[in-house]
């Protein structure tokens, strides 16, 4: 047997890929994608300056213009989206040890299940 379905009518695939998205509580995906961006931008600017200048403290002014953008081939690879391979020269305390979070993720791993247990059982589950 084979079975046909239509797909709703989109106007372009920017339509189509948006509609994976659409919820009650966000009816304009671009407007909210503004409005977030919005929020988020001056934290992106303190921290691509932040890096700009580890980046041109490191390598001079030849290499990194501080009042530019950073040069991708810097990044790590040609799109210049991972950032991975700064960590060394950018994080802010490198001699502070990162905090080790795996006890507390074992405490609230063990609240979710008693949780989840006290759960089925006041439902009568079997």
């Amino acid at each position: 047997m084979t079975v046909c379905f239509s797909l709703p009518d989109y106007t372009d695939t920017s339509a189509e890929w948006l509609s994976l998205y659409e919820s009650p509580e966000v009816q304009d995906i671009p407007k909210e994608v503004a409005r977030l961006w919005k929020q988020l931008r001056p934290l992106y600017l303190q921290l691509h300056a932040y890096v700009r200048r580890k980046l041109y403290l490191k390598y001079g002014g030849s290499v990194v213009d501080p009042r530019k953008g950073i040069p991708a081939h810097l990044l790590g690879s040609m799109w210049g989206q991972i950032w991975d391979n700064l960590l060394n020269i950018s994080q802010p305390f490198p001699d502070t040890p990162s905090p080790n979070v795996t006890e507390a993720l074992k405490q609230q791993v063990i609240i979710l299940i008693l949780r989840a247990t006290s759960c089925v059982s006041s439902s009568n589950f079997e």
